[in-house]
């Protein structure tokens, strides 16, 4: 019952935590571990569940077949991938769907939902079973803080954080990457001018995977991203903690090309984050790119009777007590040169995107991925690059 204990919401203001904003009794006694473990999960779905928004099924178009756009015509260097999908995740500037389907664990039926994207930060992803019984689910993300809202959590909390605050907190032990993960899972951050990346190295069969490695203020994050060779869609990513655990996976399917925005993007993502039971999953079902979004739907609402809480305040983590242990799978780099002495790639500058197609492969359990004869993958070109940004 893990989650259906999720209660997300963030806090328009920047604040610290205030105990008058508690009840006593709450005050006085230790965090609970299922508490801890709701909160951990408030957390992932605050930070993966937007991944989805770029995604759609096929049940929502039976019999669709769709033609993707051939980028390549042979085999790709790393600097052609990265440049492939850079150029179409700038095109996305933002995106809306009010008649996207939402499923997260514990919730037997699918949640009609709505999704809003728009860069660098903003998220917003609501979901309710009906009219009548009201919404379920409320997440999102501005330029300020995220929040997390749960309508079925019986603590009746709102959980909320500012990212500046986020970077540098204990609870991010429970997820140890940035909320802003969800928008480059979903082709939207740009790569920047520190990070390194590494192959592309084949995976079964005639797929690519290429590594990309990421400063962050924790240590280096990891990051393993599969792509199709021949229309660089993205299909599956991987994130590692610095410490080498796989954090989440993030996988797509039923890609389409629209000719109007000249955007190529996945109608279906599913997540899975290490740590839960269960995966979350968003089928979008007619998207509109670059739209003018209003700023008012990345603004926090109010949510009567239930009581707000700043996850990062000194009064929450020490409540919080000793974080629990989460199930580790340990990074093994690829087998080859890596991380050479990186050299400037051509043309535009590249970025991470997340576009793909379920199959076999990509729907195994997620561990570091390692070829069919239990060897990780030997480089087959481009070894390693840096990518400026200009």
């Amino acid at each position: 019952m893990i989650h259906r204990r999720i209660h997300e919401t963030i806090h328009d203001h920047s604040h610290m935590f205030h105990p008058q904003h508690y009840p006593q009794h709450f005050l006085r006694r230790p965090l609970r571990r299922k508490t801890q473990r709701s909160l951990r999960l408030a957390v992932m779905v605050a930070v993966f569940a937007t991944l989805p928004f770029h995604s759609g099924c096929q049940w929502l178009n039976p019999g669709r077949k769709t033609v993707l756009p051939s980028m390549f015509s042979t085999t790709p260097t790393l600097d052609q991938l990265t440049s492939a999908i850079y150029r179409n995740s700038t095109a996305m500037r933002s995106l809306s769907d009010h008649e996207a389907t939402l499923r997260i664990p514990d919730v037997m039926i699918p949640l009609k939902a709505s999704i809003l994207l728009e860069r660098p930060r903003r998220v917003r992803i609501r979901g309710e079973a009906s009219a009548v019984t009201g919404k379920e689910i409320d997440l999102g993300s501005n330029d300020d803080h995220f929040w997390i809202w749960a309508k079925r959590i019986p603590e009746r909390h709102v959980y909320y954080c500012r990212h500046d605050q986020f970077v540098n907190c204990p609870v991010r032990q429970m997820v140890p990457i940035d909320p802003a993960w969800i928008l480059e899972a979903m082709g939207m951050i740009d790569f920047q001018a520190d990070e390194t990346h590494n192959g592309p190295f084949p995976v079964e069969g005639d797929k690519l995977m290429f590594e990309t490695l990421r400063p962050t203020p924790a240590g280096t994050v990891r990051k393993r991203t599969t792509v199709d060779p021949k229309s660089g869609c993205i299909l599956r990513q991987e994130m590692y903690s610095p410490n080498g655990t796989l954090a989440a996976v993030a996988v797509s399917s039923n890609h389409e090309y629209d000719s109007v925005s000249g955007i190529l993007y996945a109608r279906h993502v599913e997540v899975q984050c290490q740590g839960a039971s269960g995966s979350i999953s968003i089928d979008l079902k007619r998207p509109k790119f670059n739209l003018p979004i209003s700023s008012n739907e990345f603004t926090k609402p109010s949510f009567p009777g239930y009581t707000e809480i700043d996850i990062c305040s000194p009064q929450f983590i020490n409540m919080l007590g000793t974080v629990p242990p989460t199930a580790s799978v340990t990074y093994q780099p690829p087998a080859a040169s890596p991380y050479q002495t990186p050299h400037q790639p051509s043309g535009s500058n590249p970025t991470a995107d997340t576009y793909a197609r379920q199959n076999a492969y990509q729907r195994q359990t997620a561990i570091p991925y390692q070829g069919t004869n239990g060897n990780t993958p030997a480089p087959i070109m481009g070894a390693s690059t840096q990518l400026t940004v200009r």
